[in-house]
């Protein structure tokens, strides 16, 4: 089999969806699979914890960056788990006492195709700000200092 690595999926009240299983032999797909069939476009990863943090979260694609600004010193991040915020997870925010958003989508196209579709939701709702990365580059691209130097500004 091929070998791959567990992240529990919670809602926002911190019960068990099911699990992501991340490739971790390279990128080749499928990268994840989901343990169980849950609606992704309905849960926030990290929601349940970063709300706690207070009236601020940083939004970023997926796990990988979610750990690295977690590991630079931000427990306030949310994945989308994917490169666009979806109707259901907006809602969610709307929902979770959130008030600002801070967008750190990837570098790539479909990030910044994501970062426009993503933040003029936002704006609907939230105090929005929107951190653009080196093109090709995503938040878990960076040591801690570096990614410091993106987000420290903002948060």
């Amino acid at each position: 089999g091929v070998p791959r690595a567990s992240v529990p999926i919670r809602d926002e009240r911190g019960e068990l969806l099911g699990v992501s299983l991340r490739r971790t032999d390279g990128d080749e797909e499928p990268r994840y699979v989901l343990s169980h069939k849950f609606p992704k476009d309905l849960v926030l990863y990290n929601l349940y914890r970063a709300k706690q943090m207070g009236g601020t979260v940083i939004l970023v694609e997926g796990f990988k960056a979610c750990w690295a600004l977690h590991e630079a010193g931000y427990s306030n991040v949310v994945a989308c788990m994917g490169s666009v915020l979806t109707d259901g997870q907006f809602h969610l925010l709307v929902n979770s006492g959130v008030n600002r958003v801070v967008l750190l989508l990837d570098g790539d196209g479909a990030g910044r195709d994501g970062t426009v579709a993503s933040s003029a939701k936002l704006h609907k709702a939230f105090q929005t700000t929107v951190i653009s990365l080196p093109d090709n580059k995503s938040p878990d691209d960076f040591d801690r200092v570096e990614l410091n130097e993106y987000v420290a500004l903002f948060v």
